[in-house]
């Protein structure tokens, strides 16, 4: 049973190897379309990859400093000033063109949360597939910092070939998300909140705690569980930081954040009782 599904896996990481170094998932030539059209698990995987490309092609991600009162301009009055709701006394004749605004910025986290929940399951697809060669971007701007920290964390899950450096891509994943909600804490609404709160919880659960199940498993050295008692301390400053921010935030995003910290506060215990602490 073992012995025949070994080829099986091989062919496949080979297939998701090759598709990974193609400068465009979503255009795979015929002689690789064989083999997905027989393995259905190969298929799905293409499918998201090439859903995961077109998410990143369309994506405009607002800077986390002020982006969203920037993005808000952007999409408001020929003038670029920036929409009076988000100055201290709003003015009731400009609250239209934030209400769209506030739809597009909206439209963009559902996209970017898309992208960040791909990189979780991305951790599945990756393991034991190789390195992915990082593409070149060609853009006559600079990428945003959110956007271009996710494009890094889906190449560094890409290049990872063990638990270890998986576990260390999704760490540094789980800081990001959390660095960008607690940037966004103040100024984004409750939905936009949750929705990234979303992204951490996936991020940490499926993502991080699975990741040190499956490192705790063949744990041999000390030094190994020093890394694990690393990313626990990682997940103690991120819940610290957010709690840290409770008196300076919105009250609608003093519960967001509670939650984030909770998750983060779970995933520290977790991880040092697989380290044995």
């Amino acid at each position: 049973m073992t012995d025949s599904s070994e080829p099986r896996e091989r062919t496949c990481r080979q297939f998701r190897r090759a598709v990974l170094a193609l400068p465009d998932p979503r255009f795979v030539p015929s002689r690789l379309r064989q083999h997905s059209q027989q393995c259905a698990d190969c298929r799905v995987w293409a499918e998201q990859a090439a859903e995961l490309e077109s998410a990143l092609s369309q994506l405009r991600v607002p800077p986390s400093s002020g982006g969203k009162a920037r993005l808000l301009a952007q999409l408001g009055p020929a003038s670029g000033a920036i929409p009076s709701s988000f100055c201290r006394s709003p003015a009731p004749e400009s609250q239209k063109a934030p209400r769209q605004g506030h739809g597009k910025l909206r439209s963009w986290l559902m996209t970017a949360g898309a992208l960040a929940a791909a990189l979780v399951l991305a951790v599945l697809y990756y393991a034991g597939s190789g390195s992915r060669p990082q593409r070149e971007v060609a853009s006559s701007e600079a990428p945003y910092p959110f956007l271009q920290q996710l494009v890094a964390h889906d190449v560094a899950l890409a290049r990872a070939n063990t638990p270890g450096q998986r576990l260390q891509a999704l760490s540094a994943l789980a800081d990001t998300v959390a660095q960008e909600t607690q940037a966004l804490a103040r100024i984004a609404s409750p939905e936009e909140l949750r929705e990234l709160v979303r992204w951490y919880d996936k991020v940490v659960e499926r993502g991080l705690i699975q990741q040190a199940e499956e490192w705790a498993a063949q744990m041999q050295t000390e030094r190994e569980r020093q890394q694990l008692l690393e990313m626990a301390g990682r997940l103690a400053a991120t819940a610290q930081a957010t709690e840290n921010l409770l008196d300076t935030v919105p009250p609608h995003a003093q519960l967001v954040l509670r939650q984030l910290a909770q998750t983060a506060r779970e995933g520290e215990h977790k991880i040092k009782r697989l380290s044995g602490t």
